[in-house]
């Protein structure tokens, strides 16, 4: 079977304010959410990406973390792919993102599921983090598991709206190549098909999403980025 001809179920895991709403919020609509809400339970998102080798249809469940491991446990049961969200401004997630990966990777699951961890949380150039992410020192508990950031997120001061950002590879991404076996992806557009949100043909959007070694469709002269 095709994995793209199903729904994909991807569940975001982590401690409380680590911006695993305000993430997905930024997929629909490019803004980032500072104002921190807490999710009550989970939250499921439908978003696709649309690619040259089809359309990826994910689930997005988002699970709250002052639920019980026992509710968790419920909704992580047969997800395709997770990822662990951490804050580099707080020591405590990344310490818990051990537990995270051992609610995850249970009997259900087999270490071969595709598991990233990730800090999406947007700083500004001039903020000061508590944690070089270069110098963590991950626990051998989480074996080969990768971890992707955002090295910062420049931001409209009156709208909040994402003006460019630079990071390392994203988790979507990676998680496509686990999932398909393929390293030629092109994103092409971004959607809600529930709202019919559409990011087609974004440059900055989809250089964001994109792993690095992803082609983009842009300009031919762009096409190596």
């Amino acid at each position: 079977m095709n994995i793209l001809e199903k729904e994909l179920k991807l569940v975001l895991v982590g401690d409380a304010r680590v911006g695993k709403s305000s993430w997905i919020s930024y997929l629909l609509d490019g803004f980032y959410q500072s104002e921190y809400t807490p999710t009550d339970s989970y939250n499921c998102e439908r978003i696709y990406f649309s690619t040259n080798i089809g359309c990826a249809k994910f689930n997005f469940w988002d699970l709250s973390a002052s639920c019980t491991a026992q509710d968790r446990a419920k909704w992580i049961e047969n997800c395709d792919a997770a990822i662990i969200m951490v804050d580099l401004a707080d020591q405590a997630s990344i310490e818990n993102a051990v537990s995270w990966y051992k609610e995850i990777i249970s009997s259900q699951h087999p270490a071969s599921l595709p598991v990233a961890i990730y800090s999406w949380k947007a700083y500004k150039m001039t903020d000061k983090r508590a944690i070089d992410p270069t110098e963590i020192s991950w626990s051998d508990e989480l074996g080969d598991t990768p971890f992707f950031y955002t090295t910062y997120l420049d931001l409209n001061e009156n709208s909040n709206k994402v003006i460019a950002s630079q990071s390392k590879r994203r988790p979507i991404g990676w998680i496509l190549e686990q999932l398909t076996g393929r390293v030629d992806v092109e994103f092409l557009i971004v959607y809600s098909p529930d709202e019919s949100i559409s990011r087609a043909f974004d440059p900055e959007f989809l250089k964001q999403i994109a792993p690095e070694t992803f082609s983009m469709i842009l300009d031919d002269d762009d096409n190596n980025l």
